[in-house]
């Protein structure tokens, strides 16, 4: 017989740390993310969701039984249209009302020409609050957190409205330069632990522990990688006569004094630069402030001469009155040696990358995430 515990659906991570991995995801962790899509945005008949997911990445998951699991119309995006321009006139011509986009797929594109999408959710990647901003008018911003292990999604953040600061979203944040990932979903649980497995207090960073229905089984015939990944809740329910599981994601994040997690970064983005441990989405994060730049990523390189260096990749803003194709708007040069100036102000001189590059666009993967080793 098929029981709630059996396996529903095997999907390999990116591998971006390794060799892939396969993770088997169970029918009620499947089940608990159903229920919560439909809770969370009352999805029905007469939505139109676009499924822009690539069937390798669990976003697609998330995207198909938003629609199936609500009796909504599922619109497969062609591979001509992932983005910029091209996603625009399908979102527009296919009257797509809820769609999930990364937001490095979001900054190639005009929210200006998408008056029907009545609920947009980002992830996958850090948002930053310029670009909630430029997408809340006149529709439900949402962004969510979660990795395979879990089912896809296990926090979310809903941005109140337009022109409100990220500090006004996230009260008591300390402003980590991104929007917060929010909340636990329904039937996940949220620990902020240190090293030791124990709780830290609010506003100290820790690594992220999920628990709950939607965990998933582990990763298939790895049972080495699932015992360091999945380890023992000390926290469950202790007479509830079943051993509980919590995944460790390696992500590093906080609570605010508002009761809402800010991401701070990855445990593997971290680097070690003559002695010094470096956060690279720290630098991203100033760098996304700094005059002309719409999108910063940095990483750490290897020079002949020099040893490891951080170097810097920066796409320019686009000039509202302007009415090019590279997303509604052409593109306003950067000034390195303004960005330069302004992120030396704000961070220490070690993190001030050694090399800038202005590129037209970042690299994306299949999954529309920021393509680091590209």
């Amino acid at each position: 017989p098929l029981r709630a515990a059996d396996t529903a659906y095997v999907i390999f991570t990116s591998g971006s740390t390794g060799t892939p991995k396969g993770v088997g995801v169970e029918h009620r962790s499947a089940m608990g993310l159903v229920a919560g899509l439909r809770e969370r945005y009352r999805l029905g008949d007469e939505d139109r969701v676009l499924q822009l997911a690539s069937a390798t990445f669990d976003a697609s998951v998330w995207e198909m039984w938003a629609a199936f699991g609500s009796g909504a119309v599922l619109v497969l995006a062609p591979a001509a249209a992932t983005a910029g321009v091209p996603l625009e006139n399908l979102l527009r011509e296919q009257q797509i009302t809820f769609a999930v986009i990364t937001p490095a797929v979001l900054t190639s594109m005009d929210s200006g020409r998408l008056p029907g999408l009545r609920v947009l959710v980002t992830a996958g990647e850090v948002c930053p609050p310029e670009l909630a901003a430029a997408w809340t008018p006149g529709r439900e911003f949402h962004n969510e957190y979660g990795p395979t292990e879990n089912a896809v999604r296990s926090t979310v953040h809903q941005v109140a409205e337009v022109g409100q600061s990220f500090e006004e979203n996230a009260p008591g944040s300390r402003g980590s330069g991104s929007v917060p990932i929010g909340v636990p979903v329904a039937r996940t649980r949220c620990y902020v632990l240190d090293g030791g497995l124990g709780l830290v207090p609010t506003g100290v960073v820790g690594e992220l522990y999920l628990a709950g229905v939607q965990l998933a089984r582990g990763y298939v015939g790895r049972a080495d990688l699932t015992a360091g990944r999945f380890v023992a809740d000390p926290y469950s329910d202790p007479f509830s006569g079943v051993g509980e599981r919590m995944y460790r994601t390696g992500d590093l994040v906080r609570w605010t004094a508002g009761g809402v997690l800010e991401y701070v970064g990855r445990t593997d983005f971290q680097v070690k630069l003559r002695g010094l441990r470096i956060e690279l989405g720290e630098i991203e994060a100033a760098l996304c402030a700094a005059p002309g730049v719409r999108q910063a990523v940095v990483i750490a390189r290897e020079d002949e001469h020099r040893g490891t260096v951080l170097a810097a990749y920066l796409v320019a803003t686009h000039d509202p009155d302007s009415t090019g194709t590279g997303g509604g708007a052409d593109t306003i040069g950067v000034d390195v040696a303004v960005v330069r100036r302004f992120l030396g102000e704000r961070v220490p001189e070690y993190m001030v990358p050694a090399v800038f590059t202005v590129l037209d666009a970042v690299p994306l993967t299949i999954s529309g995430k920021v393509d680091r080793k590209a």
